[in-house]
Parts: structure tokens; C-alpha cells; sequence
């Protein structure tokens, strides 16, 4: 997570080097793939972040906290990180504020996915 003048950036880093797909929109409830259990997320709406065609098993698959909220104070109020389902890795954000506009695109070396959200509390 991080924060910047006009947007709050998520990224999503991966170890390997094929070719990263991914699905980013607004639901109505973050559900769990694989288990179905929802998720309570602070905020106003839900963005889900879907990435495949990362590599799996991985021998440094993320390790911090499932379910954090950033320090920071921007649009992105609370982000639930999934875990990956049959080659799916699968985030949830709260959104404040919202549904405020989003972008997504890759970066290479590492592999990543970045996902910045608006923040429209900047005049």
C-alpha cells in the first residue's frame, strides 16, 4: 500500500515471469473463492483484485497479515488479502468514498499488478 498526492496505490508482487491477467471491479460483497466465506471490509464499497496466471505453489507466497488497514488515511480504508484458489490470487479493498475511479496495469522485474484508486478527498 502507499499513498500519493491524488490516488492510493495497491500492488500485488509475484515471482514469476509469465504473462499476469487480471479482473478489477466494484462487487457487492467480497467473497471468499474456493470457501465462499465473505468478508467484512470497511468502506463504502468493495474492489476486488483477481490476478492469474501467477505462479503457484510459490516458496515465498505472502506471509504479512490477511486483513489490514492502511495508515495512511486516502480512499483505500481496508484491504483484505485472499490467498491464491486454483491459480487465482484474489484482494479485496474497502473504499471510501466511493465508487471513485481506478486503474490497473502490470509492470515487469518483478512481476506486478498495480491498482491506483482516486482519492478524491485532494482539492
Amino acid at each position: 500500500m502507499g499513498e500519493h498526492e491524488t490516488f492510493d496505490r495497491i500492488v500485488l508482487e509475484f515471482s514469476g515471469t509469465g504473462p499476469l491477467g487480471w479482473q478489477v471491479e466494484y462487487v457487492d460483497e467480497a467473497v471468499l473463492e474456493g470457501s465462499g466465506d465473505v468478508v467484512t471490509l470497511g468502506g463504502d464499497a468493495i474492489l476486488v483484485i483477481v490476478a492469474h496466471y501467477n505462479l503457484w505453489p510459490a516458496s515465498d507466497y505472502y506471509s504479512g497479515p490477511s486483513q489490514f488497514e492502511p495508515r495512511h488515511g486516502g480512499n483505500v480504508n481496508d484491504v483484505f488479502v485472499g490467498g491464491t484458489f486454483e491459480g487465482y490470487a484474489q484482494v479485496f479493498a474497502g473504499i471510501d468514498r466511493a465508487p471513485v475511479p481506478f486503474r490497473v496495469f502490470a509492470l515487469t522485474d518483478p512481476s506486478r499488478l498495480v491498482v491506483d484508486v482516486a482519492d478524491d478527498s485532494i482539492d
